[in-house]
């Protein structure tokens, strides 16, 4: 089907427009801060530093919460996203290029701290 047939008006495409790339752009984000964490969990080092460099990795920046929803994220392009999306997974993802299965460990160690954290919930309420 033809896209300008999808939706009953241009400023109906432009909405679903500013929502897929509003989504493709936390989803970068939360991609890229998840890489920046494990990169600090694993090397130390300061946060900021780490973020230079995922953001020379993908040539995207990464806005805070304020910028995204003052619609900071407009100034890129979807495709732009999707790609500084897909160079993460390129440099830190299984067969990573800078960092291979960087990304596999830190989603590791975020499950086994939220196995911990309930743990020690349950724990305080018994």
């Amino acid at each position: 089907m033809n896209t300008t047939t999808q939706f009953s008006s241009h400023a109906d495409q432009m909405a679903m427009l500013d929502t897929a790339t509003k989504q493709a752009y936390w989803d970068y984000s939360n991609l890229a801060w998840l890489v920046i964490n494990q990169l600090q969990h694993e090397l130390g080092g300061n946060l900021g530093i780490h973020a230079k460099s995922v953001k020379s990795v993908c040539g995207l920046p990464l806005l805070n919460k304020t910028e995204i929803a003052n619609h900071g994220y407009r100034a890129f392009s979807y495709n732009k996203i999707q790609d500084a999306y897909s160079a993460l997974w390129d440099n830190f993802g299984k067969t990573g290029h800078f960092c291979p299965r960087l990304i596999e460990r830190a989603n590791a160690r975020r499950k086994s701290e939220k196995v911990i954290s309930e743990g020690i919930a349950l724990a305080q309420q018994n």
